[in-house]
């Protein structure tokens, strides 16, 4: 039984780490969900301020791959199971939730992104 136990959070563990590989430092995740205001409103403040910022929108509810790699950004920040939409996933840092702070903290780090 033990070695089932292992087998399978190696299993987890294996796909978690596979997919952090996934999350490239150049590029901008957005994870969402559809039903989020504060999502909305990032996107809005994004798009009207940041037109050609090229960022990847992941709906989290859409599939277990979308998940895994909120999963593995979380991971990657060592956020605990204390996580939530929106969240940012921007080279070496993160941003989660969405208010003035979290603006401010968007701006500055997009500067790493603009071209």
């Amino acid at each position: 039984m033990k070695s089932a136990n292992f087998l399978s959070v190696f299993s987890v563990l294996w796909s978690v780490s596979v997919l952090a590989a996934d999350i490239k430092e150049n590029k901008i995740y957005h994870f969402y969900q559809p039903s989020c205001p504060h999502c909305h409103e990032a996107i809005e403040y994004i798009n009207n301020r940041y037109p050609k910022v090229d960022m990847v929108l992941v709906d989290i509810t859409q599939g277990k791959k979308n998940f895994d790699l909120f999963s593995a950004c979380a991971g990657k920040f060592k956020l605990g199971n204390q996580i939530g939409t929106p969240l940012f996933c921007m080279g070496n840092h993160y941003i989660m939730g969405w208010s003035e702070e979290q603006q401010k903290q968007f701006d500055q780090y997009i500067k790493e992104f603009e071209q």
